[in-house]
């Protein structure tokens, strides 16, 4: 063999080498990647898990807190057609705020 075909077969060797590296590197940075955004991902879904949670339960208490004024309403309301003229007379002298 003359000189030019054993350098030839050098670099190509060199180069296969240098390209089975580079695969090597770029599959260990794809396993790290995806590691890396599986636990963000569980790390996200307990987040929002917990926020969610917390709009509920505000949103639950907001829910409960409507549903007793309607029912004061109602009970005033109630209160008023049953009540006599002089009852009624007093309960608007309380709202309008008179002590009287």
């Amino acid at each position: 063999m003359n000189k030019d075909v054993k350098s030839d077969i050098k670099l190509f060797l060199i180069c296969c080498l240098y390209t089975l590296f580079c695969i090597f590197l770029g599959y260990r940075f794809k396993q790290n990647d995806n590691n890396r955004n599986t636990n963000a991902i569980k790390m996200d879904t307990i987040y929002n898990k917990h926020i969610i949670d917390s709009i509920q339960y505000d949103i639950n208490k907001i829910e409960t807190t409507i549903v007793d004024i309607k029912r004061h309403c109602e009970y005033e309301k109630e209160q008023s057609l049953n009540d006599y003229d002089s009852d009624a007379v007093k309960r608007f002298l309380e709202l309008a705020g008179s002590d009287e």
